[in-house]
């Protein structure tokens, strides 16, 4: 919760007191990241990678349940292949 606190005020000094659900320039810890320590900074593309990793890792964790749903739906279809169902 404090920090979660401590993000929302940086947010909303950054978007001159507009709040960021509402349109304001930092939506998310990736584009207050580019907004605080600019778009090319090494801060900003570290951020950027651990962004896209948790992304990946998620999408990647969707497809593991989907595949162990649909494996227990058919009963004969291996992992891969229930995987590769669950993305149709």
């Amino acid at each position: 919760a404090y920090v979660g606190g401590l993000l929302n005020a940086a947010a909303t000094r950054v978007d001159d007191g507009t709040r960021p659900q509402q349109g304001g320039a930092t939506a998310n810890i990736l584009q207050l990241t580019r907004a605080l320590f600019g778009a090319g900074s090494g801060a900003a593309r570290a951020t950027a990678a651990a962004w896209y990793l948790n992304l990946f890792l998620v999408l990647g964790n969707y497809l593991v349940v989907m595949g162990s749903a649909v494996q227990a739906l058919a009963g004969g279809l291996c992992a891969y292949q229930a995987s590769v169902v669950a993305t149709l």
